[in-house]
């Protein structure tokens, strides 16, 4: 599930949704509420739950939450929804550790620091991610201690859910949701702030339009990935490495929600090798 806060009235709107497992992002509809305190969006997430309810759907019971590393975002959600992993839009996160690095970081070590934190996002394991900030600590401590002291607090004791494969299948960034911001805004001439009772009426012609658009097929929910030609092109030619022989060299495996496809590498060990010395490099 996903949640974003924008404003085109003198109250804070929040736009809420979900992705498919093409990434593709798909609204559930809009709220206007008086604050963004975590009673706020325990609301917010209730409502939800019961207009499913009331509609005789299926109940809503997401996985994980896409967010912006809102405290009372993930409260409201935890209330409603118990435990689950909160997923740090690293786009967000990204950009506001860029911006602490402008003042605080050694213009000499800012684009080496930067570059070391974007693989520490690659990690594909919750053990892979400690290990790696743990050579990322030991490697800056020293050199930068004030913005290791930050880097510590805010992205690995809290909001340390930024890393790619925190969760399988789901998205790292909140952009598909944004990019469903801008295109309200465009569409429906929120560029200002309107009287309330104006933004609800268009705010209802939005959600209608949401709604038809998957009844007339404009729009559908993928319950699995589309590989496509263009994917299949830039898996052959993502490494010198990877040759093939034979079509058999190319097997895959049927998971519960998902196929896995295995290829074939020439000089497998030579490439782990390889990102092995990348790894600790950062140590």
């Amino acid at each position: 599930m996903k949640l974003f806060e924008t404003s085109f009235i003198r109250f804070p709107v929040l736009i809420v949704g979900t992705t498919d497992l093409d990434r593709q992002f798909h609204s559930f509809g809009v709220a206007v509420c008086s604050n963004e305190k975590s009673k706020n969006f325990t609301f917010v997430f209730r409502a939800l739950q019961g207009g499913a309810k009331k509609l005789d759907l299926q109940e809503i019971n997401p996985d994980v939450l896409i967010a912006d590393g809102s405290d009372a975002i993930h409260n409201g959600f935890q209330a409603n929804f118990g435990e689950k992993p909160t997923i740090m839009c690293w786009t967000h996160m990204r950009r506001k550790v860029v911006k602490y690095t402008e003042s605080i970081v050694n213009k000499t070590d800012k684009e080496d620091l930067i570059e070391d934190i974007e693989v520490l996002q690659l990690a594909q394991s919750e053990q892979m991610f400690t290990k790696a900030s743990n050579l990322f600590i030991k490697k800056w401590n020293k050199k930068e201690p004030k913005f290791i002291e930050y880097f510590q607090n805010e992205w690995l004791n809290s909001h340390n859910g930024w890393y790619e494969d925190i969760k399988h299948l789901t998205p790292s960034t909140n952009n598909g949701l944004e990019s469903n911001n801008r295109v309200i805004k465009d569409e429906n001439t929120f560029r200002e702030r309107l009287p309330l009772s104006r933004f609800k009426i268009l705010t209802l012609e939005i959600v209608e339009k949401w709604s038809k658009s998957y009844e007339r097929g404009l729009k559908q929910f993928h319950d699995k990935q589309t590989v496509t030609l263009d994917i299949w092109t830039n898996s052959y030619q993502w490494d010198p490495l990877i040759w093939f022989q034979e079509p058999s060299y190319v097997s895959s495996l049927l998971l519960e929600k998902s196929i896995l496809y295995h290829l074939q590498a020439n000089n497998f060990s030579q490439q782990m090798r390889s990102e092995g010395e990348r790894i600790s490099s950062i140590a």
